[in-house]
C-alpha cells in the first residue's frame, strides 16, 4: 500500500481532509526511500519524532516500508537483513503513533488521541500478520508503555498456540502448514506460539508408521492441546501372511464339507425308501 492510498483508507483520514494531510507530509518518493540507505531514512524519522512530526516520520517511513516489501518479494539481498529492517521501520512507525496519541491526549484533544491509537492499533496488527515478523516485540526499555500494551492486546486477538504433549512413536515430525515444530526426541511438549486465528492443517509423520493428518481450529489467546498416536504400516510380508491364512481357512473349510473321504468323488445318494403297502 502507497502512502496515499495509506492515508485515504486510515482512520487518520477521518479527522483531516486527505489533501490537508497530503500536503503536510514531506515529499518522499519511493526512489528517494530506495535511494537512502536504510539507516538514512531511520535517522531521518527519529530526528522528526523527536520534534514531534508525527506526519514527518510516516511520510519517511511508509515508502521505506514499502519498498522492503518488495524487496523481500524479489529477494534483492539476504533475507534475514531485509526482514530485521522492516521490523525496525513497523516498531518505529507503531512508535511514532502511539506518541502521537499520548501527544494529544495531553493537549485534551482527545477525539484526535483516539484516532492515533486505533491507527496505531491498525499498523500493530499488519505488522504482526506479515510473513517473518509474527514474533515482533516491542523494546520495554525505549518504547513508550502504552505500545508494550497495545501489542499484548493484539495478540491477544489475532493469534492463539497449539501446543503437542505426546507423541507416539517419540522421533515422529509435526508439520503445522508448511511449518517444521520439531520431533518428539528433542523434547515435548512441542508449542507453537503465535499462530493466527482459524484453521490449520496438522500433518504428524514417521518413518515406518502411517501419516496421521488432522485439522485444528485456533482460538484467540487460546493454547489448543493434541496428543498424537501413529499406526505402524502393514508391510508386503503382512498382506502375505494375510492371503495364506486366508487360503489355510478356505482349504480347511472344503475338507469339513466332503468329510474324511480324500478320493475326490462325491459320496452316493442314500437309497430311495420302499413304497408303502
Amino acid at each position: 500500500m502507497t502512502l496515499r492510498s495509506f492515508l485515504r483508507e486510515s482512520s487518520l483520514g477521518l479527522a483531516l481532509p486527505a489533501a490537508l494531510l497530503l500536503s503536510a507530509l514531506p515529499a518522499v518518493s519511493q526512489e528517494d526511500a530506495t535511494e537512502r540507505t536504510h539507516a538514512d531514512i531511520l535517522r531521518d524519522a527519529r530526528e522528526r519524532l523527536i520534534e514531534a512530526d508525527f506526519d514527518g516520520v510516516i511520510g519517511v517511513l511508509r515508502p521505506a516500508i514499502d519498498t522492503l516489501v518488495v524487496d523481500i518479494e524479489n529477494l534483492v539481498t539476504a533475507y534475514d537483513v531485509l526482514i530485521e529492517n522492516l521490523r525496525v521501520s513497523y516498531l518505529l512507525l507503531i512508535n511514532t503513533h502511539v506518541q502521537a496519541s499520548t501527544y494529544y491526549y495531553d493537549r485534551r484533544q482527545s477525539n484526535t488521541s483516539i484516532l492515533w491509537r486505533d491507527s496505531a492499533r491498525d499498523v500493530v496488527v499488519e505488522c504482526l500478520q506479515t510473513p517473518g515478523l509474527g514474533d515482533t516485540e516491542p523494546d520495554p526499555e525505549s518504547d513508550p508503555p502504552g505500545m508494550i500494551d497495545l501489542f499484548a492486546e493484539v495478540r491477544r486477538e489475532i493469534f492463539g498456540a497449539f501446543r503437542v504433549t505426546s507423541l507416539d512413536p517419540l522421533n515422529a515430525d509435526v508439520l503445522v502448514g508448511n511449518e517444521h515444530m520439531g520431533s518428539g526426541d528433542a523434547g515435548l511438549p512441542l508449542e507453537r506460539s503465535n499462530l493466527p486465528v482459524g484453521s490449520h492443517l496438522v500433518v504428524v509423520r514417521a518413518e515406518g508408521y502411517e501419516d496421521e493428518t488432522d485439522e485444528i481450529v485456533v482460538s484467540p489467546g487460546v493454547t489448543l492441546e493434541r496428543t498424537y498416536e501413529l499406526s505402524k504400516k502393514k508391510g508386503t510380508g503382512w498382506w502375505l501372511l494375510r492371503g495364506g491364512a486366508v487360503a489355510a481357512g478356505a482349504v480347511a473349510l472344503g475338507y469339513l464339507i466332503q468329510g474324511d473321504d480324500t478320493s475326490g468323488e462325491p459320496a452316493p445318494l442314500p437309497e430311495p425308501p420302499n413304497p408303502p403297502d
